[in-house]
């Protein structure tokens, strides 16, 4: 004859059970913050990456544009790298501002081309 298990058996087993899976989802809960700190330091290395990069086009950019504007009669005397300003609620950034005497040249440097860019 098969022994059949108790009330008291499968309550335990049902409380075993639970403490299992609570087990199971506080080791799922630090898993996920842990994944989401990685996540977030992942993130803010490639934004750091890009600003890097970006800043690099620039540099590379103001000298051969200096160059290219003074042989079309630009004698650039100044240039400023990210000019920023912020008016009337509306702010904005200039790559690279380069001036003549007369002249102000804004330059918008992109380091890779998309569609509506084209």
């Amino acid at each position: 004859m098969t022994d059949y298990p108790s009330v008291d058996d499968i309550y335990k087993l049902f409380k075993k059970t639970n403490e299992q899976f609570q087990n199971s989802q506080v080791q799922f809960d630090a898993r996920f913050a842990k994944l989401e700190k990685t996540v977030a330091e992942t993130n803010k290395a490639v934004g750091n990456l890009f600003s890097c990069w970006g800043h690099f086009v620039e540099e590379l950019v103001e000298p051969a544009a200096i160059a290219l504007f003074r042989v079309q009669g630009i004698d650039v005397k100044e240039t400023y790298t990210r000019a920023r300003t912020r008016r009337q609620g509306f702010a904005m950034e200039i790559d690279i501002l380069a001036i003549d005497e007369t002249e102000l040249v804004a330059i918008e440097c992109k380091s890779r081309l998309t569609r509506e860019e084209e």
